[in-house]
C-alpha cells in the first residue's frame, strides 16, 4: 500500500484536494504557524496550486495561488514543490513576496517520530483507508519532529530554533460539514504529542 504522505492526486480530473499541513511552534510557544501546501482540482476540472499560511496567534491567513504547472509532488516520499517553494520530510524552503503578503525562510527537521505505517496499520484511518469514494482521508505523518531556522513573515522574524513541529495531510473530495480537531507538541515529557480529531 503507498504511503498515505505521499502524493495521490495524479488520476484524479474533477473536485479533488490534497493538501499537507506544517504546524511549526517556536521554542517559547509563542508563534505557531501554520504552512499548507497543496493542489486543487474544482467540479469543472480546473486546476490550481495553492500554499496557505495560517499564523495561529494572531489567526491571520494568506492563501498563495500558483499555476498548477508550478506544482510537483513524488509519490514515493513526501516531497512537495510549488514554484521553487519546497517541503518534505527534513524541511521547507519558501520565498513569498506577493501583495497578500510575504513569507520567506528556511526550516530544517530533526528527531523525526513518524507516525508508523505498515501493510496491517495503514495509517490513522486504520481500515478506512481501504473504503473507495469517501469524502476525506486524513494522514498523520510526523507526530513530533524538533526545528531549526527562521521564517519572515510580512516583515517579522520569527525563530524556529529549539522549536517543535507536527505534519499531517488531508485529500478528497472536500473537507467533511462538521469536525473537531485538536494538537499540541509541547509537554514537559519531552517528544510527547496529542492529537484528537471527530468528523462528520
Amino acid at each position: 500500500m503507498q504511503n498515505p504522505a505521499f502524493f495521490k492526486g495524479t488520476k484524479h480530473k474533477k473536485r479533488y484536494f490534497e493538501g499537507w499541513y506544517f504546524k511549526c511552534i517556536s521554542a517559547d510557544r509563542k508563534h505557531a504557524v501554520a504552512l499548507i501546501p497543496g493542489m486543487a482540482v474544482d467540479p469543472q476540472g480546473n486546476r490550481h496550486a495553492f500554499i496557505q499560511v495560517i499564523q495561529a496567534v494572531t489567526g491571520q491567513t494568506a492563501y498563495h495561488r500558483f499555476d498548477y504547472r508550478d506544482f510537483s509532488a513524488a509519490t514515493d516520499r513526501l516531497d512537495i514543490q510549488i514554484a521553487g517553494h519546497t517541503f518534505s520530510a527534513d524541511g521547507l524552503s519558501v520565498q513569498i513576496d506577493r501583495p497578500e503578503g510575504t513569507v520567506k525562510g528556511k526550516l530544517t527537521f530533526s528527531d523525526v517520530h513518524a507516525f508508523p505505517v505498515t501493510s496491517l496499520n495503514p495509517g490513522i484511518m486504520g481500515p478506512f483507508s481501504f473504503i473507495p469514494f469517501m469524502e476525506c482521508y486524513h494522514a498523520i505523518i510526523h507526530l513530533y519532529h524538533a526545528i531549526n531556522g527562521s521564517l519572515q513573515i510580512n516583515g517579522e522574524v520569527l525563530s524556529f530554533d529549539g522549536g517543535v513541529g507536527y505534519i499531517e495531510k488531508d485529500y478528497g473530495r472536500s473537507f467533511p460539514r462538521t469536525y473537531l480537531w485538536l494538537q499540541a507538541s509541547h509537554f514537559e515529557a519531552g517528544n510527547a504529542s496529542f492529537v484528537f480529531s471527530r468528523a462528520r
